[in-house]
């Protein structure tokens, strides 16, 4: 099997090529003294969900977390190889706007850019644009995910992997692994309705044939992560993860990763 990472990987039928979305929430509404009111009509919320682009080139997938954090990669076929890792704030706003900031990379520079994802007129597709200030620019039609897996703790439970080298074991709240030939790695998973925060990741210096120090060790990252229904590609289905090392400070990572069950 080949690396599906931010270069290159395939969604099923979709194809996409590298890197948040909305939750449908109803407002409620009620009436009194024996008269009914209609509730308004359901928006989308900015958390705990996923994206992916309408169009193959740029083809983005991105996901928001519970907290509002949006994290987002697309593939160098598209041209500019770009990823949005996570920032320091959140995305805030109504169902139909939102902004927030990410770390903007383009051909491994990574720069602070504002973010937006503006629901467009057909309510069904959202526009997600970053622009840093450098004159970096990320734009993107996106539309939500239908072939995602409640990320329960029975349902996350297994082996995945990518290659020999690129592992992932998730028992419980934990995962370890091994991450390219350097690393291994392990973290924490919390599961929410549709997403998967990581969080405490830490990679460790493996014995490996290259005798070279893992350049990961040390750091602590974040991710996004998702679980994917079962495809003619992938029959057993497919864990996504998304990881950094962003937030307040420039990231030295930010990569999205296809872990395909065992």
């Amino acid at each position: 099997m080949k690396l599906l990472s931010n270069s290159r990987f395939n969604l099923g039928t979709i194809s996409i090529t590298t890197t948040s979305a909305f939750m449908l929430a109803a407002c409620g509404g009620g009436g009194g003294g024996g008269s009914e009111t209609s509730p308004p009509p359901a928006t989308p919320a900015i958390s705990d969900n996923v994206l992916f682009s309408v169009s193959q080139s740029p083809s983005v997938i991105a996901t928001i977390n519970k907290a509002g954090v949006l994290r987002a990669s697309n593939l160098p076929a598209s041209g500019q190889p770009q990823t949005i890792a996570s920032g320091s704030t959140p995305m805030t706003g109504t169902g139909a706007s939102a902004t927030g900031n990410g770390w903007l990379q383009t051909n491994g520079t990574f720069a602070q850019s504002t973010v937006s994802l503006t629901l467009n007129s057909d309510a069904t597709t959202y526009t997600l644009k970053a622009q840093s200030s450098n004159g970096q620019v990320m734009t993107s039609k996106m539309q939500l995910f239908n072939n995602l897996v409640t990320p329960t703790p029975a349902a996350l439970t297994g082996d995945y992997g990518i290659n020999s080298q690129y592992l992932v074991t998730v028992n419980g709240n934990t995962f370890t692994g091994l991450f390219g030939y350097e690393c291994a790695w392990s973290g924490t998973l919390s599961s929410n309705s549709k997403t998967i925060d990581l969080t405490h990741i830490k990679f460790e210096t493996t014995q490996n044939p290259t005798g070279l120090a893992c350049a990961y060790a040390g750091k602590e990252f974040t991710g996004t992560a998702f679980l994917m229904g079962t495809s003619q590609a992938y029959p057993k289905g497919v864990l996504v993860i998304n990881v950094d090392d962003g937030g307040k400070s420039m990231p030295t990572m930010s990569q999205l990763y296809y872990f395909i069950r065992q």
